[in-house]
């Protein structure tokens, strides 16, 4: 089983190849508790970037988008505000996928839910999942 810290490290590492194979240079910040994990770079361009690792289950990813962490005074848990980053990326492990969300794309609720398989109910406003994948348009957004 792995620990939070090993899915959070799985889930950089996979965003850092991906934005490296599209040939975007990747700042990592000094500190654990800024509201963004990287920066990319691209043609003059830079993008704060807030890395999730989340599993799919029925057939939906659901992103909790806000931070907790721990110390000794206790779990601190951080909501998200418009600004905090530029891009949410998210890795999921069982689609083998990163998915690119830019800050305008989302609200400060505390879930952002991506859809792999069609929903069994109709529902007028789904996140496709495939419609996420790529980062070029999430970046142009920024």
């Amino acid at each position: 089983m792995l620990t939070t810290k090993q899915k959070g490290d799985i889930g950089l590492t996979k965003v850092i190849a991906e934005l490296t194979e599209h040939l975007y240079g990747i700042s990592l910040p000094l500190s654990e508790h800024l509201k963004y994990d990287a920066i990319a770079e691209k043609g003059g361009k830079m993008a704060r970037i807030q890395v999730k690792y989340v599993r799919q289950t029925k057939g939906k990813i659901e992103i909790k988008v806000h931070t907790v962490w721990s110390n000794k005074k206790g779990s601190h848990i951080s909501k998200r505000e418009k600004g905090d980053y530029d891009l949410l990326v998210v890795y999921c492990p069982d689609t083998k996928k990163c998915y690119y969300l830019s800050d305008s794309e989302f609200d400060n609720g505390t879930t952002v839910t991506l859809r792999v398989d069609p929903a069994k109910n109709k529902n007028t406003f789904i996140r496709w999942a495939k419609d996420y994948e790529d980062i070029e348009k999430a970046f142009d957004k920024v």
